[in-house]
Formats: C-alpha cells, structure tokens, sequence
C-alpha cells in the first residue's frame, strides 16, 4: 500500500508539473530569460506562451529596462503583478494576449510611460480611472478588443493619440475626452457608433484627426464637431449617413479633408459646406446623390479635387469640380519642373505611379519604398527597362522617415494614405512633412511643406551640419558653409541611404560596375557616401573635400566599404552636391 501511495503522489506531483502555468518564473528557472534582454533596454518577452506573469518582481536588471513586450503570449490577466520595478519604462506591449480583466492597476505608478498597446485582447470593459496616473502617456492602443464604452480618461494630460478601432462602441461622446487637451489622433473606425454626441464646444482643442469610418451612422447631426475646431481630417466613409444636417460641419474652418463615400447621401443641401473654407479634398463618390441644391457648394472656395462617381446625377447638374484620376493631378504639379527632380513613393503597392513617372520623365529619379511587392516591381523595371527607378526593399518606420528627413530631400512625396496617419501616427507624420518640397497624402491630399535645411550630411551621420537648400521649379541649390559655396543640386539619393534603407534595385552587379566607371576620375574621398544614385546611374560629389583621407581612390576598396555597411571614420559628404 505505501509503495501506491507513494506511486501515486509522484504521479500526481508530475500532472502539477505539466500542467502549470507557464510564467515569467519558468523562464527565469530555466535561465531562458538571459536571452531576453537586449543591451538597448529593450526586455523581449513575445510569443513565449506565458500564461501569467508571476515572478516578475524577480526579473533581474529591472531598473534598467525601458521597454518590455509582452505580445502574442495567452496572459490572461495582471493580478498580482506590478511593473513599478521598472522606473525606466517607456514602452509596454501587452497586445495580442488573452486579457479580459478591466483593472489595469498594475501599470500604475509607470510615470514615464510613453506608449500601451493593449490591442487584440478580449478586454469589455475599461474601469474608471485605470490610467490616470499614466500622466506621460502619449499612445494608447485599444483595437480589436470588444469594448462596449470608454469611462472618462482621466489623468491622460499628454494622450496624444487614442486608437480603439474593432470594438463595440455605440455612441462617441466626445465630451468624455474633455481631459485630453493634448489629444492629436482619435480612431474610432470600425465599431458600431450610431451617434456622435458633441455637447460642449471646443474640449478637444488638438485633436487634428478622426477617424469615424466603418460604423454605423445615419446622420450627421448639427454642430456635431463643435468639440474640435482645429479638425484638419474628417473619415466618415462606409457608414449609412443619409443626411447631412444644416450646420452639421460648422466651426470647421480649418478642416482640409473629408470622406464621406460609400454612405447613403441623396442629397446635398444649400451651403451645408459653407463653413469649410479651406477644405481641399472632398470624396463622395458611392453614394445615393441625385440632387445637388443650388448653394451645395458655398463656402468652397479652396477646394481642388472632388469624387462624385457612381452617383445618379444628372447631367444639367452644376458639378464645378469633376473627379481627376491622381497620376492626372499628379502631372500637372511635375510639368512645372525645369530641371531634373527628385520623387519618394510610399504605400502604393499595386499601382506604382513612378513607373509612370520614370517614363513620361526621363529626367527623373524615381524612388520607390517597397516590401513584400518589391520583387515583382523589380522584375517589371528590369523587364520595361526603367533605367531611373530606385527600389527599397523596407518596411516603413518613423525612424526610417526621421533618417530620411535629416540626409536627403525630395522634390515630391507621394503617400499612401494609411502608411502616415493609421501605420505610422504622428510622430512619422511630421517627419513625412520635413521630406522635401511637396507632399501628396493619397487621395490627392496636397502640402506644400517648404523644407529648406538639411541636417546631417548622410545616413547615419552623428554630424549635425545644417546646409541651406534653395529650391524652386527651375533651380536647386544647397550652400556649404564650412567651404563657402553654393552646388547646384544632383537628382536621386546618397548610394549610403540606398544601402542603409536595402536598396534592391538597381542590381548590386550593376553599381560595381558604375563604381569601376566613375574610378577613372581623380576624386580625393572616392567612398560610398560621396556617390548619388539616380537609377543605373551614378554620380560622385564632394570632390574638393579638405578632409579626406589619403591614397583612398581604389573601386574595389570603395565598394567593399559599400559592402561593409559600415564606415570606418565620418566625413564631412553630403547627399546631393
């Protein structure tokens, strides 16, 4: 009998041990977790299949951790868990976990933290005050939960961006973000909101824009944005409006973009636009519109471009403005240039639109920034010859656009829409407004963003240089202080960028060879970051740099240090003279 006995608690113990939580404490026995630290501050926790987080307050180096991800695991709640060992802490991914409780008390005290991801949990409900002491916190993401209504945020006094799309709001009362003066992006898209609830004017004096698509709105009620009179974008599209009330756009002066397709307007009533003043883009096309009141269109003055496709309007109707396919549009910016330009593509997967351009412009640099699809864009420039397309094999980041923004400048930027506002938020935003002259947000979204300084003299560069740019339609210049001279500008990107950012094409072959061909010239600092790339071209700049170093005009040295992906001192190059 005692040998049973003694048989079956061993088997009992073993079916404990198979069958217990996996947590941070398993990691830490098994010393997995020395693999998870990374020398950046970075503790990286995602796809472990931890179950629960006991036994982090055994975390080892926990003062200096600033960000953890804890994504893609089945944590299924915080309980008895506390991160205020990590007084560093910035950055918290929680996204993609199995969370369903609504107290989040254990992130409280984090008084440095930035950015929270809570997205693709089974979280219902949110509990008043859960993040009011989180008074640095600039991003929160709440996608593809199943909330079914937001307590007020209070507390969130540097909120700049709240992200709570794929969940099961009705009503957006934004009243109840009256706390979030600092509040720049609201995505609210893809609920089941009937009714915007405005009450109080001007408590969102910040927020630029708001996304209400893919919900279930019937109306747009009167001075139903009252709460934010600094709206620069508006997204309403795919919803059932039937309406737009009088006044249902007021105090919008400022507003520059609105959506408004694929609702199920019939109408549109006399100067029920009449306060939007600046607004530029305007899609109403896959709508229900057959009458079109005399005074539709007051108040529209700066407005160029307009969708009314695949509505019934009838012919005798006054359409002021009809719609115009984008490379159209496009087009009639590029015929200005008289000289050779620069453009940088981003987002357009499937209708590429330098191809386009490379081919009506011969004397454009097209650059493109692809992913997945760069293969396929590679084959069909080889395959239809583009000889002045660059394509980057990158996935898009804020940072990528922050390095862009400092060491190279661009005639045009053509944006997919999402790639800067839903993938990218404000921060990348910025940066694609410091990327050169003019930039278009898909559909047809145009700023003219004056850039007129570069800083730094290439990728990568810890040199803060500041060199004044001149540009216009007819000339670009940029002025070297440190040698006194103004250079006239050369077309494409610094050979550097293109390596730093996995240029694919053109082919590795074919900038050997166009580095053996520019090895006949006498260049003193004869390395990668002094080589524009303008397609299957190359171009050498700085020629007269003081600075170089000697004996270092040799092709094959130049581009093994290409290969190399790394520089062994700085110079003072510069991308584009």
């Amino acid at each position: 009998m005692f040998r049973i006995a003694q048989m079956t608690g061993v088997f009992v113990l073993m079916c404990a041990t198979a069958f217990a939580q996996r947590c941070i404490q398993t990691l830490i026995d098994s010393n997995e977790i020395k693999d998870c630290f990374q020398s950046n501050g970075t503790l990286s926790l995602t796809h472990k299949n931890l179950e629960s987080l006991r036994g982090m307050e055994n975390l080892p180096l926990s003062p200096f951790v600033t960000l953890i991800n804890l994504s893609h695991n089945q944590i299924t709640d915080l309980d008895g868990c506390s991160f205020t060992q990590f007084p560093k802490l910035t950055k918290l991914w929680l996204n993609n976990n199995q969370l369903q409780a609504a107290d989040f008390s254990a992130i409280e005290g984090l008084d440095l933290l930035e950015f929270l991801d809570l997205a693709g949990n089974n979280i219902e409900e949110v509990a008043a005050q859960s993040f009011s002491r989180l008074s640095k916190l600039q991003l929160l993401v709440l996608n593809n939960n199943k909330i079914t209504q937001l307590p007020g945020l209070e507390g969130l006094t540097d909120l700049r961006e709240l992200h709570i799309t794929n969940n099961k709001l009705r009503v957006l009362d934004l009243e109840q973000f009256s706390q979030l003066s600092m509040l720049y992006i609201l995505n609210a898209g893809f609920n089941a909101i009937a009714s915007v609830s405005p009450k109080k004017e001007g408590v969102l004096p910040c927020l630029e824009v708001l996304f209400l698509n893919d919900n279930q709105l019937t109306e747009v009620s009167a001075y139903a944005f009252a709460a934010c009179p600094n709206l620069l974008m508006i997204y309403l599209q795919c919803n059932m409006i039937k309406e737009l009330r009088q006044n249902c756009f007021d105090g919008l002066g400022k507003l520059r973009l609105l959506f408004l397709y694929n609702n199920e307007l019939a109408r549109l009533e006399s100067s029920v636009f009449n306060d939007l003043r600046n607004l530029q883009v305007l899609y109403l096309n896959d709508n229900k519109i057959s009458v079109l009141d005399g005074n539709w269109r007051d108040g529209l003055r700066n407005l160029c471009q307009i969708d009314l496709f695949n509505n019934p309007v009838s012919p005798e109707q006054d359409v002021p403005v009809q719609f115009t396919h984008k490379y159209e549009y496009i087009r009639k910016l590029l015929d200005q240039y008289d000289r050779p330009f620069t453009v940088l593509e981003l987002g357009f997967v499937e209708d590429c639109l330098s191809l386009g351009i490379a081919a009506d412009y011969e004397n454009s640099a097209c650059v493109v920034v692809e992913d997945k699809n760069a293969p396929a864009l590679v084959e069909k420039c080889q395959r239809e010859y583009r000889t002045n397309i660059i394509v980057l094999q990158k996935t898009i980041t804020a940072q990528h656009l922050k390095e862009l923004s400092e060491c190279e400048h661009f005639d045009l930027v053509l944006v997919k829409g999402e790639i800067g506002l839903n993938a990218c938020g404000k921060e990348a935003l910025d940066y694609l407004f410091k990327l050169g002259d003019y930039v278009l947000l898909e559909p047809l979204n145009h700023f003219q963003t004056h850039k007129n300084v570069l800083l730094k003299p290439a990728w990568g560069s810890p040199n803060i240089r500041f060199y004044p740019i001149k540009s216009s339609f007819s000339e670009k210049t940029i002025f070297k202080p440190r040698h006194n001279k103004i250079i006239p500008w050369i077309k494409g990107i610094n050979l550097w960028t293109f390596k730093h950012m996995n240029g694919v094409y053109p082919t590795k072959e074919i900038i050997r060879q166009e580095i053996k061909r520019l090895a006949v010239f006498s260049h003193s600092d004869f390395l990668p970051w002094n080589m524009i790339i303008q397609g299957n071209n190359l171009e050498l700049i700085d020629w007269d740099d003081p600075n170089a170093p000697a004996n270092m005009h040799n092709a094959d040295a130049c581009f093994a240090q290409y290969e190399s992906s790394r520089r062994s001192f700085m110079p003072d190059c510069l991308s584009g003279c």
